[in-house]
């Protein structure tokens, strides 16, 4: 069997970017190709072709070259798993070998591969491949096929089965499933009833015209009809019907606009709820059009988007801009008057009382304070403490109001942020157009958790739920040293005199960026706020394994580890001390790491499991430690030295 795709003659050995894939998208339509399909799994994921399962028919018009009035047929369909944050957190983490063994796949499916960002992963990142009975024309059937595997397999990405979607490919290579296997589509699909549509050929391009299925609501307007009068009968009649379709599960309490922006976004059904016109593409309920020329899209974050193809302003629209458009009002207020009639058509509403509204208000008021010109003479130190690290802040604090984490079971809502800080730092950049790292990002958080104007929360604060969710990891992949170091990170209660006074405290005690970690910290304002502070370098998942799971770390860094304890333990019995400087000249010498700076990090991986289990002490020279161990001179004030914790 030979199969129609479009797949790219270049081979990449990482996953394209920016404007590679831009020059992707503007030629793979041209690059159709019947391929067998053991030579379509080696182009994929063995030469790292990339590929979009569709083709479409040759138009003129180039902005409509992958559009879907253009689709000719598709017969391979691919599921991708990419255990994101909100999947995890709805159905836990989705392994390789679960779905390779599921016995769906093993019968219908063709194989299976890793992706690019499976190498930089916590989570296995993969696709599985199926390939159906024959080539289907009908892109509905092909979305019906796909709604019910979605179904199946819930943690499948919903974003990723448009028929002009770019699949990047792989060098990792693929496990073959079987190459036999098809998906019989007339069997597959047999309890779906299916949209109807009729095809109409004119000059040489097939466009689709979807009629109404057995769902065709007769005798009323339609619910975004009503919405467009905008009067008080119109809107009644509205919320009566969305009140009769969706029972009370729609109603909701939030403690904010602003999480009620987040929620209603990513939880209401645009289609469903707004009755829109039925089939893809659609006509525009937005402006008068003669033809198809809307669709609905979900982005990665599970929000539902109102895509418009005709027009280059106003193109894509959450829920909330739609009903502002519906009502014909734009700016801020039209804004809260979108979500105020939302919540009416819904039989939801605001409660000022809860936790969430007093982080939201907490985080306002700290955002005004910072943004504020008079903050560098109000709070002077605490102004001085933040420096340059203003703007990440504030976008910092910015991100914390649309992280929200809901109790399923108790129905507490908390505004809580839980990434990494490359995750963090990625969306900074992109809001700030900045290339701020990681560390950079850490600093930050450590500034605001040390003036206490944030929380990183120690495990028995974080919902258990959510705690297995982001340190849960894989024995191999610990064993490859891939470290993702999780913030769980929520608005204190702000005082900013507190964080002035905090601020002023650092200073007087000679406070510079370089004290700004464990042992700076601990030495200026004590070491159970450092502990504190730093305490997620436990809560994370390579550091907490290196304390208390022995399995899971891996046997060359436990022997590295003994080797540098016995180390300096043989230098701490000869000379009462042991400096930092020494032991990184050991490593890089004798333990043949390149640089100091691996060798320092090396250290820091190791430094508190060796302190306690040899009770050693930290501490940095000053006058009086150094006469007191008899430290040399030649190791200079403020440097890191162990010793004996006597």
């Amino acid at each position: 069997m030979k199969i129609k795709v479009c797949i790219e003659k270049k081979g990449r050995i990482e996953k394209p970017v920016g404007y590679e894939i831009g020059n992707i998208q503007n030629t793979m339509f041209q690059q159709i190709e019947e391929i067998s399909i053991p030579a379509f799994a080696n182009s994929l994921a063995i030469n790292g072709n990339t590929c979009m399962l569709a083709t479409f028919n040759k138009t003129e018009n180039f902005e409509e070259r992958i559009h879907l009035i253009n689709f000719e047929q598709q017969q391979v369909i691919m599921l991708d798993f990419d255990n994101s944050i909100k999947d995890i957190e709805r159905h836990g983490v989705t392994s390789f070998e679960s779905i390779r063994n599921h016995l769906f796949i093993q019968s219908h499916a063709s194989f299976m591969y890793r992706t690019f960002s499976d190498k930089e992963s916590e989570y296995d990142k993969f696709r599985v491949v199926f390939v159906l009975d024959k080539s289907e024309d009908d892109y509905l059937l092909i979305e019906n096929i796909y709604k019910k595997l979605f179904r199946m397999f819930p943690t499948a990405d919903k974003k990723c089965s448009n028929p002009n979607r770019l699949f990047f490919g792989t060098t990792s290579g693929f496990t073959k499933i079987n190459f036999s296997n098809v998906l019989t589509t007339s069997e597959f699909t047999s309890d779906i009833v299916l949209l109807k549509s009729a095809k109409v050929t004119t000059l040489n391009k097939i466009s689709k015209v979807v009629a109404q299925n057995s769902t065709e609501i007769i005798n009323r307007k339609r619910v975004w009809e009503l919405i467009k009068e905008n009067t008080i009968e119109s809107n009644e009649a509205a919320r009566e019907i969305i009140m009769k379709k969706f029972d009370k599960e729609i109603s909701r309490v939030f403690p904010s606009y602003t999480n009620a922006r987040v929620v209603l976004r990513q939880s209401i059904d645009i289609r469903e709820f707004l009755e829109l016109p039925d089939g893809e593409p659609f006509t525009d309920i937005l402006e008068k059009d003669d033809k198809p020329s809307a669709s609905v899209i979900q982005w990665s974050d599970g929000t539902q988007i109102y895509h418009r193809f005709n027009t280059s302003t106003f193109a894509n629209l959450d829920i909330i801009r739609v009903i502002a458009m519906l009502i014909n009002e734009s700016g801020a207020k039209a804004h809260y008057h979108a979500i105020d009639l939302i919540m009416y058509l819904t039989n939801s509403k605001l409660d000022r009382n809860c936790k969430a509204s007093e982080q939201i208000d907490d985080i306002n008021y700290l955002r005004r304070v910072l943004k504020d010109k008079k903050f560098d003479t109000e709070y002077p130190k605490f102004s001085k403490f933040i420096g340059n690290d203003l703007l990440i802040a504030i976008s910092l604090l910015d991100m914390m109001t649309d992280y929200i984490y809901e109790d399923f079971e108790t129905g507490e809502i908390r505004h809580l942020l839980c990434l990494t800080s490359k995750n963090i730092a990625s969306e900074i950049n992109r809001l700030l157009k900045t290339k701020y790292d990681s560390k950079r990002i850490q600093r930050v958080i450590n500034k605001l958790a040390i003036t206490e104007n944030i929380e990183k929360l120690e495990q028995a604060n974080i919902p258990t739920y959510l705690y297995t969710c982001y340190t849960e990891t894989f024995t191999d992949k610990i064993a490859k040293k891939q470290r993702h170091h999780t913030n769980f990170l929520e608005i204190k209660n702000v005082d900013l005199n507190n964080s002035e006074k905090i601020s002023t405290d650092l200073y007087d005690n000679n406070f510079t960026l370089s004290s700004l970690n464990f042992e700076g910290i601990s030495r200026i304002i004590g070491l159970e706020k450092a502990n504190k502070i730093f305490n997620q370098r436990e809560t994370t998942v390579i550091s907490q394994k290196i304390n208390v799971d022995e399995d899971l770390l891996s046997k060359n860094l436990k022997d590295t580890e003994q080797k540098i304890a016995k180390y300096m333990l043989t230098k701490i019995e000869k000379q009462n001390y042991v400096s930092e400087k020494e032991i990184i000249f050991y490593i890089t010498r004798y333990l043949k790491k390149k640089t100091k700076l691996d060798a320092g990090d090396l250290i820091k991986q190791c430094r508190m499991n060796i302190c306690n289990t040899y009770d050693l002490l930290l501490i940095n020279v000053n006058k009086e430690n150094r006469e007191m161990y008899n430290i040399s001179e030649d190791i200079v004030r403020q440097s890191i030295v162990y010793v004996r914790n006597n």
